[in-house]
């Protein structure tokens, strides 16, 4: 008798078991399909309900007068396999062993993989006799309770079930949203698969991976490495990096997993379940776990101490951005960074010792005075004994001290640290030669445009760069000012109804006249609404689009966020804003600066786990308005989603702050729940972009 045809038998239990021909309901609510849950929770727990009479009348009675594509394989439509572990483990036990194996001896294999491979999206099992691998290879369970099952249980997985499986089809049927299981089946054999020559020839690269490991000879191979770490990643983003790559042709699975955690780090490699190495007896065996520690293996790659601890944003703040030569600039750009990270250990609510250490970007550092990040520690009551390290990535060096920092902290190396950046523009000095000319005039140059704002690869300011981006992408001149309206609109909407009030790190200025204090953007109320439309281009006088209206000005400020891992979080009772899900960096031609980003945000994305349509806010860095239409434009996305509050065309760029300072924005824009993207372009064409999550 046919199942029903939603595929899903087993919504009356009775009905369910009169279709099988058994009187066993165990059987019955077993063999059918039922969601994934539930499955699991009867495969786990239901083993009363399983008896030999069940068996016997389901498959066995059955065998002898109908075919097996009838009575059998009739029980799978084809949805998704309940049939489990369990009921093998009864088939074994009670003589289906020789049933199963005749059966498949007498079609053949290739029979066997035609009839199980189109059901179960070409994961590809092997029943073979003599091994209760054969068995549950044969009766699959959908993919979540499958990985369960088969990759935690030493037992499951042994014998040439195995063997078959790779040697056969590939080692691409084996990492198919399966894990691994290392065992040693018999006295004295070193190799994987019950000692085989095959597997050992085909399979296995001994030479940099069978050096003693706790006394024993431990084998990686791509089979095993690549099945067991690559599954620590969400599974789309393991069917995109995994599954289309040829790695049949490559032996060394520790070196692929070794050079994709240098390349990507390690926060985008460890998501979710994460592989740890047990000792079982004789038996070394992947069990996946939520764990803490990788094999001691990755510590001849000087890849060792690896820790999957999330990394929170415990606070975020900025100061007020100030017009160049306008109410910051009598500030030194260490001075503004002290304003910023002092606010953020306080809405931190820790104390100025337990940072143990600190990234601070800062660009244009002529005349800022030695180590500046150094200098803002202590200025900000942070201890002697805390190191700090200046970042310069120019524009995104505010962002790329985030990220650097929050590798520390999933290593293990640091538990809390200050990460963000700093700028004075109105102080950067200009340049002489030390030595000039004995006769004649010499050229003086702004420090500012040679060490910030001056593409050296082209020779021409980075203006120049964003009109070349504009007649590459078709981006007009009204797009660009259209944005820079919106920008503008934005930001002053946004302090209106106080939108920026939880972020902002007031600073004291003082003057002959007593102190000031600054606690608002200066640039966003400058725009002249009725006249920036018709201003000439500054960059590219005939047919140019970038104007002073339409791009970023030249402002002071510093940002700076308090960044903790989850045990001290949890130890220390701290309450973060957020918690960061992925980061990337992304280069391209030195030209195309303006849209570095485009390409960083789809790596930090895969890395998170999550896609764009996930993605509730955005924050892209407005170093003109031309990298805001172009990062709708090629990453699709909706504006009004984008810089909800205004950007740098607006609020202003202190080039050393701005990549910080758009993720205190995004941290503080976010609702519960929510998860958001920061990315900013840099010059010499890069980008660096982060996602993270509002708790």
């Amino acid at each position: 008798m046919s199942p029903p045809a939603d595929g899903r038998m087993g919504k009356r239990e009775s009905g369910t078991a009169r279709i099988l021909g058994s009187g066993a309901s165990g059987v019955a609510e077993l063999m059918v399909f039922h969601p994934v849950d539930t499955v699991a929770k009867r495969l786990m727990s239901n083993k009363a309900s399983i008896s030999t009479t069940g068996l016997n009348a389901v498959i066995f009675r059955s065998a002898a007068t109908a075919p097996i594509s009838q009575k059998f394989l009739s029980l799978f439509p084809g949805l998704g396999y309940a049939a489990g572990y369990k009921i093998a483990q009864r088939v074994y036990k009670f003589g289906g062993q020789p049933w199963f194996r005749d059966v498949i001896d007498k079609n053949g294999g290739d029979w066997f993989r035609s009839t199980f491979g189109k059901k179960t999206g070409g994961m590809l099992m092997h029943a073979t006799a003599g091994s209760l691998t054969g068995i549950g290879e044969v009766v699959l369970l959908p993919l979540d309770v499958l990985k369960i099952k088969m990759q935690t249980n030493p037992d499951a997985i042994r014998g040439r079930g195995l063997l078959r499986l790779v040697t056969d089809e590939g080692v691409g049927a084996l990492y198919r949203g399966w894990g691994w299981t290392m065992a040693r089946n018999a006295p004295g054999s070193f190799a994987l698969f019950g000692g085989s020559a095959v597997a050992k020839e085909h399979i296995f690269k001994l030479s940099d991976y069978s050096s003693a490991t706790w006394g024993q000879n431990f084998v990686a191979s791509i089979a095993g490495a690549v099945a067991s770490i690559t599954v620590a990643a969400p599974l789309d983003v393991v069917k995109t990096r995994i599954q289309n790559a040829n790695f049949n042709s490559q032996v060394g699975g520790m070196t692929i997993i070794r050079d994709m955690i240098r390349q990507e780090g390690v926060g985008a490699f460890f998501k979710g379940l994460t592989p740890k190495i047990l000792v079982v007896g004789p038996k070394l065996v992947f069990s996946y776990t939520l764990a803490q520690t990788l094999i001691p293996l990755f510590g001849k790659y000087g890849i060792a101490n690896m820790s999957t601890q999330q990394v929170y944003i415990i606070s975020a703040s900025r100061t007020p951005i100030g017009s160049k030569d306008g109410s910051l600039s009598t500030l030194t750009a260490p001075q503004l960074g002290v304003v910023a990270v002092k606010h953020a250990i306080e809405k931190a609510a820790v104390k100025p010792e337990r940072i143990e250490e600190i990234y601070l970007g800062n660009v244009v550092q002529a005349g800022v005075g030695q180590s500046p990040a150094r200098q803002v520690g202590i200025g900000a009551g942070i201890p002697e004994t805390t190191d700090a390290t200046t970042i310069n990535k120019v524009c995104a060096s505010g962002l790329k001290a985030i990220g650097l920092a929050t590798q520390n902290i999933q290593l293990g190396i640091r538990g809390v640290m200050i990460a963000g950046g700093f700028e004075s523009m109105s102080q950067a000095p200009f340049l002489t030669p030390r030595h000039p000319p004995a006769f004649g005039h010499f050229e003086t140059k702004d420090s500012l445009v040679v060490d910030g704002l001056f593409d050296v690869y082209n020779k021409v300011p980075m203006g120049n760069c964003a009109e070349h981006t504009a007649a590459k992408h078709n981006i007009t001149r009204e797009d660009q000012d259209d944005f820079c309206l919106s920008s503008y609109t934005r930001a002053e909407e946004a302090w209106a109804n106080g939108l920026f009030e939880d972020e902002i790190a007031p600073v004291t200025v003082k003057t002959r006249k007593g102190d000031v204090i600054v606690k608002e953007d200066e640039d966003y109320k400058k725009l002249l609404k009725e006249k920036f439309r018709s201003i000439r281009p500054v960059f590219q006088k005939e047919n140019g689009t970038v104007t002073a209206a339409n791009a970023s000005s030249l402002n002071d400020g510093a940002s700076a966020v308090v960044l903790a891992s989850g045990d001290v979080v949890e130890k220390e009772g701290l309450k973060p804003l957020a918690k960061i899900l992925g980061y990337a960096d992304a280069a391209c031609a030195p030209i195309d600066f303006p849209t570095a980003p485009t390409l960083a945000v789809p790596v930090a994305l895969e890395r998170a786990g999550v896609s764009k349509d996930d993605i509730a806010l955005w924050e892209f860095n407005e170093a003109f308005s031309v990298v805001g239409v172009a990062a709708e434009r090629v990453l699709g996305l909706d504006r009004s989603k984008v810089n909800i509050k205004g950007g740098a065309v607006a609020l202003g760029h202190p080039i050393g702050s701005s990549g910080c300072r758009i993720v205190v924005t995004l941290v503080h824009s976010l609702k519960k729940g929510e998860k958001g993207v920061a990315a900013i372009c840099n010059g010499g064409g890069a980008a660096s972009a982060i996602v993270i999550e509002r708790l």
